[in-house]
């Protein structure tokens, strides 16, 4: 289910089939959005305590079947439910 578009690329929902917990995933494809990207996720990682910035859980790089860079960033669905169970 893709919940948003943006500059970076989509914002989809994702279950971890391991503990079946939701989690938000921002896919980013291309060299140059991925730099940016990393820029903002480490100052995510490094503000995650502040009131009003979103953790970044973990983030993953892989090759699609284009060929392209693609990263995988995970993190909480902010206003859409516990992790467990989507609102």
């Amino acid at each position: 289910v893709i919940l948003g578009r943006g500059h970076y690329g989509t914002f989809k929902v994702a279950r971890n089939s391991e503990n079946n917990r939701f989690a938000g995933v921002k896919k980013i494809i291309g060299d140059a959005l991925i730099k940016q990207s990393e820029r903002e996720a480490q100052c995510q990682r490094e503000l995650h305590k502040l009131p009003n910035v979103m953790p970044l859980w973990d983030s993953q790089k892989i090759i699609n079947s284009k060929g392209q860079n693609v990263l995988l960033e995970f993190m909480p669905l902010a206003g859409f439910g516990n992790g467990q169970r989507l609102l």
